[in-house]
């Protein structure tokens, strides 16, 4: 019977790269249907509360920096108050609001939007649609 080294042993071997590999990869978030958005807020800053008016669903990674986060569903109801962190990870539904507070360090965010063009409306300020 033979044996199968497992990935884990010293003796396991990774192929080597190979530049042909990437020929034809798509490197364009647009070009497979996603949008991104990348943030920072200056110390003790507000991000006003935003949501996505076009049914798009948000994938948000706290990248630097910490702070509060607060969701609210499409019923008004609040679904998530907390304390973000970098490394911390969290999805924004369809249509829910969303608000951002940073703690006296910058906080920086990425979010990676189901649509190459999200349109976001704004609930307070200039372009706020109140």
């Amino acid at each position: 019977m033979r044996c199968r080294r497992k990935r884990g042993d010293a003796g396991f071997q990774m192929p080597e790269p190979n530049e042909g590999h990437r020929d034809g990869m798509v490197l364009n978030f647009g070009q497979v249907g996603l949008g991104v958005d990348l943030v920072r807020l200056y110390g003790s800053a507000m991000r006003t509360p935003d949501f996505s008016c076009d049914s798009t669903l948000q994938v948000t990674y706290i990248v630097r920096g910490s702070g509060r986060v607060q969701v609210v569903g499409v019923d008004g109801k609040r679904v998530l108050e907390t304390h973000i962190k970098a490394g911390n990870l969290f999805i924004v539904l369809r249509f829910f609001v969303v608000s951002k507070i940073g703690d006296p360090d910058d906080m920086e965010w990425f979010s990676i939007i189901t649509t190459p063009n999200p349109m976001f409306t704004h609930l307070a300020g200039r372009t706020s649609t109140w």
